[in-house]
């Protein structure tokens, strides 16, 4: 936890109990979208050359970054619940093992 750094809300409920939250994001993921080429290619004896250009067909999209968001409950010092949201693959880089 002390890698996680400060927590973005904190609480306490009503038996004393003392609620953090933390929250991390990867990078948004950027998608091209599709394109056509155009190339033309030159053949002298055992070697070639060749020229292409791209052309994009409509636009990318953007996904949203994934996101973990880790909910701990403590109540006298010591674990008694929490809560993991996101990908295992984002989350298992804190800590959550499944």
């Amino acid at each position: 936890m002390r890698a996680w750094g400060q927590p973005q809300r904190s609480g306490k409920l009503a038996d004393g109990s003392e609620v953090h939250t933390w929250l991390s994001q990867g990078a948004p993921v950027y998608h091209s979208g599709a394109s056509v080429g155009i190339g033309t290619g030159v053949h002298r004896g055992g070697g070639s050359v060749g020229v292409g250009v791209g052309f994009p067909i409509g636009g990318g999209s953007v996904s949203p970054p994934a996101a973990c968001e880790r909910t701990l409950t403590f109540r006298d010092g010591r674990l008694v619940e929490q809560s993991w949201i996101g990908p295992d693959e984002i989350c298992a880089e804190y800590g959550r093992t499944r």
